[in-house]
């Protein structure tokens, strides 16, 4: 089962791409009617597959003369296999293939002028027949897309994700800053909830004093809009005006694992104070159960949730030997050098106020006879605006320690204490979720979800 809703999203592989020096998917172009003229219209550079050697892409005008465009898509013997229809465009159109819905290749195509455009997307056998309508945006960000307004006073940012479905561009977040004010309001368009709103403020040159930690609101914890869940027989729809979990489906693994009637020992919550985790224990016999709880937005933009059960057969006794949030160290102990890099070094970011914001440390290979810089480790600190550490990504270089925890996102409670950990692992992932009693420093208790494909393994540890 693979986790769609996390108290904050991580996403291993961007993190690892940043160890490894980071990844670039984006490529626009802009043909106007002047360049690459081909006999039947302007050759559009879609990047094709190698199974797809040989095909290309027109743009022209429709021969009807009726003021409208249409895509050609010929095959390696210059025949056509599709049409598309693009209606009325002004040129000079400009096109780009940045990937705003994997695992689809995409084409977007605007005209000249206007703020919204066509997205076209390639299924392997051709391009979908019905294009998309998506506005003029600014940046690409896996699963989203920004598009940005400005009036020198107001500064409005909007994250959007293609629908498939229902054929649209569907807004998930809104960053609106008042900049005369200070206002900022980051509004999650799904879970209509303010994720923040209060007064911001600005360094001598005009800048956003902690922009990290407010870029972190508005980008984590994006949904994914799909049926997945309804159409495996496996989600319910949540009551649309109270978002109250059916409890049938809650009394039903209880009841299976023997916990009718009682309350639970832990109750975990994401940011929108959705419950995402209870843990019902009975510490003389050791036996207990964890019911995990899993949200989706539907393509008619319905919220979803999926219920499991896991048994927890035995509790294992470990020593707390602490979570250092600063450790500079990998999570085996080591940093790297003892590989013995002749070209070692370390990289410290700081903050204004002196609290450690990044560090990297790199070395030098060769690959193909040219020299690269290479990350060993990439750690990022973000704070909350009362100084206190709000998150902290870790990531590591996998040829050197290995893909087990190559990246670790952590999440922190208000007394700096580790509260909830997502970790890659070859197989999946794993969350971490620590549990305190009062205002100890010690967690008594770790509960572990291991995501083994379609298994999740708990493992309760509890600290002596």
């Amino acid at each position: 089962m693979k986790r769609i809703a996390v108290v904050f999203q991580f996403i291993s592989i961007i993190a690892l791409c940043l160890v490894l020096g980071g990844c670039d998917r984006k490529a626009k172009l802009t043909v106007s009617q002047d360049e690459h003229i081909s006999d039947t219209g302007t050759i559009v550079d879609f990047p094709f597959a190698d199974e797809e050697k040989g095909y290309s892409l027109t743009f022209a005008a429709s021969e009807k003369d009726t003021g409208e465009y249409e895509l050609k898509l010929y095959d390696a013997a210059g025949e056509i296999i599709q049409r598309i229809s693009c209606g009325k465009m002004t040129e000079p159109v400009q096109f780009s293939y940045d990937y705003l819905m994997h695992p689809y290749r995409c084409l977007q195509a605007f005209s000249c002028g206007s703020q919204t455009g066509l997205l076209f997307m390639w299924n392997e056998e051709g391009f979908f027949e019905q294009a998309i309508e998506i506005p003029r945006y600014d940046q690409v960000r896996d699963p989203g897309f920004t598009v940005s307004k400005t009036d020198g006073t107001h500064q409005e940012n909007t994250i959007y994700q293609v629908n498939l479905a229902e054929k649209r561009a569907e807004k998930l977040r809104i960053w609106n800053m008042q900049n005369d004010t200070g206002i900022l309001i980051i509004r999650d368009c799904l879970e209509k909830k303010n994720i923040f709103e209060g007064k911001v403020e600005y360094d001598e040159n005009g800048k956003l004093i902690n922009k990290k930690y407010y870029d972190a609101l508005f980008w984590n914890e994006l949904p994914i809009i799909s049926d997945n869940f309804i159409n495996s027989g496996q989600g319910h729809i949540l009551n649309s005006e109270t978002d109250e979990v059916d409890d049938k489906d809650r009394q039903v693994i209880l009841e299976k694992f023997g916990f009718q009637g009682k309350k639970p020992m832990y109750q975990y919550y994401d940011r929108y104070y959705n419950l995402q985790l209870e843990l019902y224990l009975d510490e003389k016999t050791g036996k207990g159960c964890g019911i995990i709880y899993n949200y989706q937005f539907t393509s008619k933009l319905q919220k979803t949730v999926e219920l499991y059960g896991v048994a927890i057969n035995t509790i294992k006794e470990q020593e707390w030997k602490g979570r250092e949030p600063f450790s500079l160290k990998s999570v085996y102990g080591t940093d790297g050098r003892e590989n013995q890099f002749e070209d070692y070094q370390e990289i410290r970011k700081y903050t204004k106020n002196g609290k450690l914001d990044h560090f990297t440390s790199q070395r030098v290979e060769n690959w193909n006879q040219e020299e690269q810089i290479c990350n060993i480790l990439n750690i990022d600190f973000i704070y909350r605006e009362d100084g206190t550490l709000y998150r902290r990504d870790y990531g590591h270089d996998d040829l050197i320690f290995g893909s087990t925890y190559c990246s670790i996102g952590s999440l922190y409670d208000n007394q700096e204490r580790v509260i909830f950990e997502h970790c890659y692992i070859t197989h999946g992932s794993i969350e971490y979720y620590y549990i305190y009693e009062n205002d100890s420093k010690k967690p008594t208790y770790r509960l572990g979800l291991d995501y083994n494909m379609n298994m999740i393994d708990p493992e309760l540890v509890r600290y002596q």
